[in-house]
């Protein structure tokens, strides 16, 4: 009590000291009724509190209307406690004291725990826990499912003591084992479902019991169960179907029983009866069996189907048509079983050939053989040419289908869009497009113009790789004055001499790389739709195969013989290849070699070049920045280009068509990078390699010496 009454002083004292400026505040009108600010306080802050009958939380009333109020705390421990209150403007702060009670503490704890607690009979928790009580005398019960309930008396008489309740509960249940001559049985114990268990725990007393199993009967009884006993009960059930084991080949074979469709079931159960069980399969005949089940009885049935088919052997031409045989799609299967019967075959290849359909028979056990010659639908070519040695191709999707020299004539060309190339030493190239239609005359009569093509292009890629004519010419090889300060390896300074050859427009993209060597070793990655990001990460090696790979798919001759590890480059052949580095550094410089740029087509490299400063670590798209002088892109960055050359130092007596030294461990690479600095970058600026080494850095740009 002296705790109780010191508590009071300090709640008192605090309401003192600071009350002035905790309930400072004017009062309010509001909708006509004077409108008060009000503070109110309860120790202890948790307490229960009704305001006028409403449960409320008091330090969130921060307004109320005057007049006359009442209020009731409660709280485990303390007296209840009511008073009344009057809100005005002389009376706005309230502060509501509860006396505590005289107490003690009770911990209820049981084995297993859980157990629900009464104290009196009233529920109050579940064990383990602990409460609060007024002091007096208390009767305790637990309960826990499936365990004895107990009851004891508690002493709560003496103030402020803790009183420990430690109960060990006794199982109240025994167990039911069922045993039965089926499996896979319901159980269903005072109405619920159970799952099957070896035997089941049930409190002592009286249950009842049912059980049952699929296509069974029912078994029902009541069980007295007694603590810590087993009692066993035999639930035998009868079989209300019959059983069906089917064997039968083939095994794939359809089931129909009745109008119920089986499938490839093999087992089944069914009542008893009179059933018509009927098997089919494809390619055989089919077979009826008249069925009679017997309650609790297993048939067991082997039947085999007699096979009713025979095959079709199929020379088709062209090897491409696709065969129907009444709508279903066979493919390029070339033998055909079917069963026996007539059938309506179909081919198709595409909307240049004819329709061909045939009805055949097919015989039970026998071979069919068919010929099926699907024709083409075909115009008249016709073609003449000033001069009259020309070399004559047709394409079609970049596929070279028919090719000869000379006056032409195809009588029996299948109808379809074409792209014509014409060519002839010394003249320009023509390359025209025509639709021949069926059973129609084209004519082609031309008269080169003479001279050299200014662009070649390949036909036979997805993407077209086009290449400049560069004439032949001389220029300063080197580091010229306006390379700035060059290395020893750029000297020394010479007049060399090119004759006339060709160079992409471009860096090879990654898209034609991959159709013509069939992956993308690339560490940065294009678009699929466009590919146009520059081959990456190849070798020397890798990018000579691609040459010549791209000579023979176009139909040129190759220009590398590669035996073993020795590659050597022919010339004179009209395919693919590397540029020397003298046609490099010829071409990056542009036709007005007077102009002295440092870069390919500028003094500024961030107007022609993807470099170190603003390339972002990465390359980029070809054709982006401004090309130089001969109409070549990115001559100067985003990837650093492979040469034909061995690296070395220069020879001075090297002056004409330089092709640098024919051996060593080393290739010549141009142009810088996107990971180069400007100084690296420069038109005279070199670079080297191992032949078989990759970096993220090297790409390639074609070259040939002749159309």
């Amino acid at each position: 009590m002296k705790l109780y009454f010191n508590s009071i002083k300090l709640i008192v004292l605090s309401f003192v000291l600071f009350g002035s400026q905790l309930f400072a505040g004017d009062e309010v009108q509001q909708l006509g009724d004077t409108i008060h600010n009000v503070s109110i306080q309860i120790s202890p802050f948790d307490a229960e509190c009704k305001i006028n009958g409403s449960v409320v939380i008091p330090n969130e009333i921060e307004k109320l209307p005057a007049g006359d109020y009442s209020v009731i705390l409660n709280k485990n421990g303390y007296k209840s406690y009511s008073n009344k209150f009057k809100v005005s403007n002389d009376n706005r702060h309230f502060l509501f004291i509860m006396e505590p009670e005289k107490i003690t503490g009770l911990l209820v704890k049981t084995d297993p725990p859980g157990a629900s607690v009464y104290i009196d009979g009233e529920l109050k928790g579940t064990s383990d826990a602990g409460f609060l009580l007024p002091i007096k005398k208390y009767r305790v019960k637990v309960e826990l499912e499936k365990y004895l309930p107990v009851e004891q008396e508690i002493d709560g008489t003496q103030p402020a003591k803790l009183y420990t309740l430690n109960l060990k509960l006794q199982k109240n249940t025994g167990f039911l084992k069922i045993n039965s001559n089926m499996k896979d049985l319901i159980v269903e114990i005072d109405g619920e479902v159970t799952d099957q268990q070896s035997q089941y725990e049930l409190v002592s007393g009286n249950h009842s019991v049912r059980v049952t199993a699929a296509n069974c009967s029912e078994y029902s009884t009541q069980v007295t169960i007694a603590r810590g006993k087993t009692t066993s009960i035999k639930a035998n059930l009868e079989k209300l179907t019959g059983e069906v084991i089917l064997n039968v080949i083939p095994s794939d074979a359809l089931v129909m029983i009745g109008v119920a469709n089986y499938e490839n079931a093999r087992k089944f159960e069914l009542e008893p009866g009179s059933y018509k069980m009927h098997l089919s399969s494809d390619l055989y005949d089919s077979k009826t069996i008249d069925l009679v089940v017997q309650k609790g009885k297993t048939n067991r049935l082997n039947v085999q189907l007699v096979k009713n088919a025979g095959f079709v052997s199929l020379m088709r031409r062209p090897e491409t048509a696709k065969i129907l045989i009444d709508g279903k799609d066979y493919g390029a299967t070339d033998k055909i079983e079917l069963r026996s019967g007539s059938y309506l075959l179909r081919a198709e290849v595409d909307s240049s050939y004819y329709p061909f359909a045939e009805n055949i028979t097919v015989s039970k056990n026998k071979t069919t053989n068919l010929k099926v010659d699907v024709k083409r639908r075909k115009g008249v070519f016709l073609f003449n040419s000033i001069p009259f040695n020309t070399r004559v191709k047709l394409l079609q999707n970049g596929e070279t289908k028919f090719e000869f020299k000379g006056t032409g004539i195809i009588e029996e060309l299948p109808i379809g869009r074409y792209v014509v190339t014409v060519e002839s030493p010394g003249h320009k190239s023509v390359r025209s497009e025509m639709v021949i239609k069926e059973n129609k005359n084209y004519v082609l009569d031309l008269k080169l113009e003479q001279g050299v093509d200014e662009i070649l292009r390949t036909e036979t890629t997805a993407t077209p790789v086009f290449l400049k004519k560069i004439d032949g010419g001389y220029f300063s090889m080197g580091a010229t004055p306006d390379q700035g300060s060059g290395t020893r390896m750029e000297l020394p300074v010479r007049t060399v001499a090119v004759n006339m050859f060709y160079i992409g427009t471009t860096e090879v993209t990654q898209a034609v790389w991959s159709e013509i060597m069939g992956e993308n070793p690339s560490r940065f990655k294009a678009d699929q739709a466009t590919g146009s990001l520059p081959v990456e990460n190849i070798s020397w090696i890798e990018a000579v195969k691609f040459c010549n790979k791209l000579s023979e798919k176009e139909g040129l001759t190759p220009a590398y013989k590669i035996e073993n590890d020795s590659f050597l480059c022919d010339f004179e052949a009209n395919g693919f290849r590397l540029p020397t580095e003298a046609e490099w550094e010829y071409a990056a410089r542009g036709d007005d070699t007077t102009a002295q740029f440092r870069f390919a087509g500028s003094r500024n490299a961030d107007a022609v070049a993807w470099i170190k400063s603003n390339s972002d670590k990465k390359t980029h798209p070809v054709a982006q920045k401004s090309p130089n002088k001969n109409g070549l892109y990115d001559m100067t960055g985003n990837v650093a280009e492979l040469c034909n050359d061995f690296f070395d130092r220069y020879n001075p007596s090297d002056l004409l068509n330089p092709k640098g030294a024919q051996t060593g461990k080393k290739i010549s690479i141009r142009g810088g990078s996107w990971n180069s600095t400007d100084g690296k970058a420069r038109i005279s600026a070199r670079e080297s390699n191992g032949t078989g080494a990759r970096k993220s850095t090297t790409g390639l740009r074609l070259a040939r010496s002749s159309r």
